[in-house]
């Protein structure tokens, strides 16, 4: 497992940004281990795991189910239909939880509440989305809350169908749960290039988006 954590070197951009050019072609695949609500426009709403990755710029974000205990993490899977991905590393945006100061709160239900915050978790890669390897990992990171954003780079280049983003520790008092504003995964896919200049070369390709909320998926 190796990384670099960059904040001068600008590594994201449109051309290898892997979620933001498969989306509008419905290539996203995600699976999640459940989710939670939280308070949009006023009102409290089921929040979606594509909120993540959706490419809208909100203030509102996916909140992960609640654990049930401490050892009952939430995790996000991500894949791009029938590409393997070249990983070169990835974008994390903190949850915004709809501009509250008062805490990031996902309910469980309508009189239960969650501090989401990733903390600490891992960024793991498979072939199967059974047998998973990490290849980032971050321990007790207070400073990722509240719409804050941090881009990690690998020191090598990781290839994977599936990717999953897993919490390993929660937030200090609180259970196992996550708020994620926006995720992007930084690389190419097997066609060795990136999905921009794929997709100009394949207009007429027939694709669907397909998610999933499923706990069959985090062993």
């Amino acid at each position: 497992m190796s990384f670099i954590w960059l904040i001068c070197e600008e590594i994201l951009t449109n051309s290898n940004s892997i979620l933001k050019n498969g989306y509008p072609h419905g290539l996203v695949k995600y699976y999640a281990s459940g989710s939670s609500s939280q308070i949009i426009n006023g009102t409290l709403q089921k929040t979606k795991p594509e909120y993540a990755f959706d490419q809208i710029n909100k203030n509102y974000d996916w909140c992960s189910n609640c654990g049930h205990s401490s050892t009952d993490f939430p995790w996000l899977i991500l894949e791009i239909k029938d590409q393997i991905m070249k990983l070169n590393g990835y974008y994390l945006k903190a949850g915004c939880c709809s501009g509250s100061s008062a805490g990031c709160c996902c309910y469980e239900s309508a009189s239960y509440c969650c501090y989401c915050c990733l903390f600490s978790w891992s960024l793991q890669v498979s072939n199967d989305n059974t047998t998973w390897k990490t290849v980032h990992k971050v321990e007790k990171d207070y400073d990722m809350a509240y719409c804050k954003e941090k881009t990690y780079k690998f020191s090598e280049t990781h290839e994977a169908r599936y990717v999953r983003l897993i919490q390993d520790e929660s937030c200090p008092g609180d259970p196992p749960c996550i708020a994620i504003n926006k995720i992007e995964l930084i690389g190419t896919t097997n066609k060795g290039m990136p999905l921009e200049d794929f997709f100009s070369d394949n207009e007429e390709d027939d694709v669907s988006i397909i998610g999933h909320i499923a706990k069959n998926h985090a062993n």
